[in-house]
């Protein structure tokens, strides 16, 4: 995993234009939902608990690994936002700092 480490100083945290519903990552939430709905429909359960627990996988460790990435480029700018917004995906609650 490449983690990015230098900070320009005309970065700035984009907290209004992000936020739909209240939800932090709302494409994943999409893609959460929409990649076992094609499963759902056919009728094929067994794909459907399988397209659920990778897509979970992924997101759960991908959530993670960004947010811990975001609090250490914005410090508090995004732990404030972090506190506002929830993730959007059931059962996963990211990286939570410990202040």
């Amino acid at each position: 995993m490449v983690y990015v480490s230098l900070r320009k100083q005309n970065f700035i945290l984009c907290k209004q234009c992000v936020q739909y519903f209240g939800l932090g990552t709302i494409f994943y939430t999409i893609f959460c939902t929409f990649s076992s709905l094609p499963q759902l429909i056919l009728v094929n359960p067994v794909c459907v608990v399988a397209y659920v627990v990778a897509s979970w996988r992924f997101f759960n460790e991908r959530v993670f690994i960004e947010e811990n990435t975001l609090l250490h480029f914005f410090g508090d700018d995004y732990y404030q936002y972090q506190k506002r917004v929830s993730t959007g995906l059931p059962f996963i609650q990211g990286y939570k700092l410990e202040l």
